[in-house]
Formats: C-alpha cells, sequence, structure tokens
C-alpha cells in the first residue's frame, strides 16, 4: 500500500519525505465510513495494524481539511491520548492514489460488536472511560462529532482496554 519515501508534497499539503515510516501490505477490509474505508494491514516484520483510507477526491477540498484537520488533532493530542483512550496514530501519508492513509493500532473489536457478542460485562467501567475521553478532547477544545458504538474501540474481546 505504500511506497517508498520521495521528496514530493502531496495535493494535501502531507510532505511524503517523511511518511510513510514503513511498507505496509493490505490484507482485509474491515469496514466503510462515511469518507472512507478501514483495513487491515500489515508491515514487513508482520505487525498488524489498521488503516482508515481517506478517499479523497481533488474537487472536493471540504473532504481533504476535514481529513487534515482529523490528522492533526489526533496527533496534537498523541502525547496524553493513551491515557484517555484516545486512538494513536502511527503513521500518515497520502498513496499514489492521492488517497490520505492513516495508520492506527489495530483493536480487537467496537463496542456494538461486544453488545451483539454479549461480551459487554463491566458497563460503568465503559462508560466512565468514554466520558472521561469525551472529558479530555472538550478540555483541549475538539468536540468529537461521531460518538457510536461503532467507533468505541477495545484492544481486546474481554472489553477491558478501550
Amino acid at each position: 500500500m505504500a511506497g517508498k519515501n520521495t521528496t514530493t508534497t502531496s495535493t494535501y499539503g502531507i510532505k511524503e519525505d517523511v511518511l510513510p515510516k514503513k511498507e505496509y501490505h493490505q490484507a482485509q477490509r474491515l469496514g466503510e465510513g462515511t469518507f472512507g474505508a478501514v483495513c487491515t494491514v500489515y508491515d514487513d516484520e508482520g505487525q498488524m495494524y489498521a488503516m482508515k483510507v481517506f478517499e479523497c477526491d481533488e474537487d472536493d477540498e471540504t473532504l481533504a481539511k476535514e481529513t487534515l484537520r482529523e490528522v492533526s488533532l489526533l496527533r496534537l493530542l498523541r502525547a496524553r491520548a493513551k491515557e484517555f483512550g484516545i486512538l494513536r496514530i502511527i503513521d500518515v501519508y497520502a498513496n499514489a492514489q492521492e488517497e490520505i492513509c492513516m495508520v492506527m493500532p489495530r483493536l480487537s473489536c467496537n463496542l456494538t460488536e461486544g453488545i451483539e457478542r454479549k461480551l459487554v460485562k463491566n458497563k460503568l467501567k465503559i462508560a466512565h472511560s468514554l466520558l472521561t475521553a469525551v472529558l479530555f478532547l472538550h478540555q483541549n477544545g475538539v468536540v468529537h462529532r461521531d460518538i457510536k458504538g461503532d467507533n468505541i474501540m477495545f484492544a481486546n474481546d474481554k472489553l477491558e482496554s478501550v
């Protein structure tokens, strides 16, 4: 999925001389979202990640700006993100098709799947973790506009780590 580093700048202002950090190979498409797709990818060492691919159209500056805004916010919050259960970005780059690719840890399941599979046991802990994460975002001037079960991810099937 990723190419070798170059010194060009994509249409969306992502400098490709610093990104991507690794070569990624697509394994499985996980789902489709409002702005693109999410798939499982592997690096050359066999480490598994999730990649969110934003299918940007050069004529659609709004989508490109929203995507870059999300990437910028996640980067700004990166220092304390794990402490508050905010997803951390591992890599970001624009590929040859001018899609913006954001690489993140591959997490086990989301809240919707956990409820459907009857894995949710500690509802208060999950609610507390979610509210703590939202409070952290709000304290940093960020409003999450798409809070839903599909976007609340867990590190394992025990739904212990948000």
